[in-house]
């Protein structure tokens, strides 16, 4: 899915977590277009998936303790994947349409 979105042009694309650590995708998005590592804290990754309205299988049930050791864990795991992105941008919790055009502005301004 990610080498047929990838075709289309001045696209912003989102991905998931997940997506910059299997096969070689952090290395094909770099090749296609400008990408951006939005760094947070588990933290405040912990406040977004709560925020979150769909279900995800791999942290549901968990406690906030366990829901904070397995974003940490995952990290250590996905860090060198996203420290590939050609941008990273430190981001807090996000919680009005403010927030969001203020971190726009500042990825316009990286790229």
């Amino acid at each position: 899915m990610l080498h047929e979105v990838a075709e289309f042009e001045n696209i912003v694309l989102s991905c998931g977590g997940g997506t910059p650590c299997f096969f070689d995708n952090m290395d094909y998005m770099n090749t296609c277009g400008e990408t951006v590592f939005l760094d947070a804290s588990p933290a405040v990754l912990k406040e977004h998936l709560h925020m979150g309205k769909t279900v995800r299988p791999l942290i549901q049930g968990k406690s906030d303790d366990e829901l904070i050791a397995y974003i940490e864990d995952s990290l250590v795991k996905r860090l060198p994947y996203y420290q590939k992105a050609k941008h990273t941008l430190k981001i807090e919790v996000i919680h009005t349409k403010e927030q969001i055009k203020n971190y726009v502005d500042q990825i316009i301004g990286l790229l």
